[in-house]
């Protein structure tokens, strides 16, 4: 992730005050895909979310960072234990990794 990119992805965490953050392919739809959830909201919970998603979707360079004040119910179970689905999630920053 760039320092640009990542400057903004946490500026994004600091103001958010959604119960809810994950990080997912930025080109995902519908919009209440699979996300992987953030434990904490911060840079350690930002990394370690981004390489559970890294594992999940491994040819993703684009990520997005998004917030929700709901979780929803798991709907897929081949779903990875660590994805879940965020009701009408709100795009946060989006970022890229190489």
């Amino acid at each position: 992730m760039s320092s640009d990119d990542s400057a903004s992805a946490m500026k994004a965490l600091r103001l958010s005050d959604y119960a809810y953050i994950g990080v997912r392919p930025a080109d995902e739809q519908p919009a209440e895909g699979p996300t992987v959830i953030l434990g904490d909201h911060d840079a350690d919970g930002l990394a370690y979310a981004l390489a559970q998603a890294r594992h999940v979707w491994p040819d993703c360079e684009a990520w997005a960072l998004v917030g929700s004040d709901e979780k929803m119910i798991r709907t897929d179970p081949t779903w990875a234990p660590s994805v879940h689905a965020l009701r009408t999630p709100q795009q946060l920053a989006t970022f890229t990794t190489a």
